[in-house]
């Protein structure tokens, strides 16, 4: 299973070789624009490094805060044994 991560673009570092510098989740780091039209500010969500969709700053908001509550819920033991289906709550 991929998961795509949002991000905010910072910078375009090249624009000839389509390359972005974004913020995901505090951390920066350089991705490909693919066929995107992004430029700094606007929100894409990145999978592999690379952009694969642009999306809102709401979506964007409300997927960083249901990933904050996941991480949360982990960090709580919430998840203990949902690998094992005989251990899954019914």
């Amino acid at each position: 299973m991929c998961l795509a991560l949002p991000g905010r673009v910072l910078e375009i570092v090249d624009a000839g070789a389509r390359t972005a510098r974004v913020d995901v989740r505090g951390a920066p780091r350089t991705i490909t624009l693919g066929l995107l039209d992004a430029a700094p500010g606007d929100w894409v969500l990145v999978s592999m490094g690379l952009a694969i969709e642009r999306i809102s700053e709401a979506d964007a908001a409300e997927t960083l805060r249901l990933l904050d509550e996941l991480e949360s819920l982990a960090a709580g033991g919430e998840f203990a044994g949902a690998d094992d289906p005989a251990e899954a709550p019914s």
